[in-house]
């Protein structure tokens, strides 16, 4: 008898976030997520500090929506390397790439610097 895999746990609260967002915000904030599911799915995601955070052994990102863009940020993000400049900020650690409400998500780019957080999130 082979063993089934284990099954992934539904996102912990953070539904309620979504179904609060104006539908235009709403629409681009989970193609985040339905990218980030597919580009990073070991990472688990739960809602903290009020925004949906996806982490791995720490947090790795998270979303945060504003009036015009939402933010995808990484906890770790001062430590990615970054040739596309995407990344924006200037604290000690935190970085965050904007994407405007309805625009397509600069995939390939984003899908580099998800990985890029999740292997330093791995160390």
């Amino acid at each position: 008898m082979t063993a089934m895999p284990a099954k992934k746990r539904e996102p912990q609260g953070t539904q309620a976030y979504y179904d609060a967002l104006d539908a235009r915000t709403k629409a681009t904030a989970l193609a985040i997520r339905r990218f980030l599911r597919r580009s990073a799915p070991e990472l688990d995601e739960v809602l903290f500090m009020g925004v949906p955070n996806w982490r791995g052994n720490a947090w790795v990102c998270y979303i945060a929506d504003y009036k015009d863009h939402i933010n995808l940020g990484f906890h770790k993000g001062a430590k990615i390397n970054d040739p596309s400049g995407l990344l924006e900020g200037t604290g000690k650690g935190l970085r965050h790439v904007k994407i405007k409400k309805g625009a397509p998500l600069p995939e390939k780019h984003l899908a580099t610097l998800v990985q890029r957080a999740i292997e330093i999130d791995r160390v």
